[in-house]
């Protein structure tokens, strides 16, 4: 997460790809090896995870593309900035970043409805080597820039955008602008961007990155995403382990409440599965044996805090008693790039 109150890191899980074209030979990549292609060695950047993208084969960047990495903050975490007034900060955006690619690449900043941007460049001078970087972006003094739980602000990294999205480096501007004068790495067969290490934080200068404790990091990731699975298991895997369980205590359709781990930052959507990751069902517990996909589930009146959980409304199997238990996955996460 990123937090203009302090020093800061972010989940892993938040940043994001998004691919505004119609021509997909792009793979995106989050890996936890020492770095892309065995390449370069843990001391380099001090940091065992990595998030990028790397092309199958060249693509044609149309004159209204725009390949993106990109991370929305909570306007929450950005109030302090003070930004659409006359009194904004500034921020400093550190990072790793490698790329097969040498030359000068671009990162843009912009409010919730993207008609406030401020496109800045960046240089990586070799190719395949991890490389520091600190931008200074002034902070803005006009435009709309929520303060609540909506998205605040978007950190992008364009990996390839069209020539009619080019705006002017390093001034505020009005509409959703990219740098111009950047290299495009989805262009090139084999062409690969990274990037590690990423703080935001308020003022001119880059403090050293907050390593928080994984217990907090963890905590704030859950304002946005929960589940019941595993941290290292995927949703609708087929397991047990963690399913929550309730007892029947009656015929027919009942409901149960529930609560987060944390609260969200919104009431979330949320899905329900079964012990063998079937959507919608629920698992059972009797005579020493399983059985899942039995009777209909579904999550209810969900809030920031939790959500009633619906079973039997279509058909109900079980009786007085007999306890039925499920996983669910919760997400609250920000909107997705447009």
């Amino acid at each position: 997460f990123f937090s203009s109150r302090r020093r800061h890191t972010r989940c892993s899980r938040d940043w994001s790809s998004d691919v505004c074209s119609s021509d997909l030979k792009l793979r995106f990549q989050q890996n936890n090896t020492n770095g892309p292609g065995q390449s370069a060695t843990r001391t380099a950047t001090g940091f065992n995870y990595y998030f990028g993208a790397n092309t199958v084969s060249a693509n044609t960047v149309s004159a209204g593309d725009a390949w993106l990495l990109y991370q929305a903050i909570e306007g929450l975490n950005i109030e302090d900035l003070n930004w659409g007034t006359a009194n904004a900060s500034p921020v400093t955006l550190s990072f790793w970043s490698y790329s097969s690619i040498a030359g000068t690449h671009g990162i843009r900043i912009a409010n919730s409805a993207q008609d406030r941007s401020y496109p800045v460049t960046f240089s990586i001078n070799t190719a395949n080597t991890w490389q520091y970087q600190t931008v200074t972006i002034p902070g803005d003094t006009t435009g709309s820039w929520f303060s609540n739980n909506n998205i605040g602000m978007w950190v992008m990294f364009p990996l390839g955008v069209g020539s009619s999205l080019d705006g002017t480096n390093n001034t505020w501007q009005a509409g959703g602008y990219y740098p111009s004068g950047v290299v495009k790495p989805v262009a090139s067969s084999n062409g690969s961007f990274y990037l590690t290490g990423v703080q935001l934080e308020k003022g001119t200068q880059a403090t050293s990155f907050d390593w928080r404790h994984y217990t907090t990091e963890l905590h704030l990731c859950q304002r946005y995403y929960q589940k019941t699975y595993d941290i290292g298991t995927i949703p609708a895997s087929a397991t047990r382990l963690g399913m929550i369980g309730v007892s029947v205590y009656g015929a027919g359709s009942c409901i149960y409440g529930t609560m987060f781990k944390t609260s969200m930052r919104t009431a979330p959507s949320v899905i329900v599965y079964d012990g063998a990751g079937t959507i919608g069902v629920t698992s059972y517990y009797q005579a020493g044996a399983w059985t899942d996909n039995s009777g209909n589930a579904r999550a209810v009146n969900p809030s920031e805090n939790g959500f009633n959980y619906n079973y039997g409304y279509v058909t109900n199997p079980w009786t007085t008693g007999q306890p039925v238990n499920f996983h669910y996955v919760a997400s609250a996460e920000l909107n997705v790039q447009n």
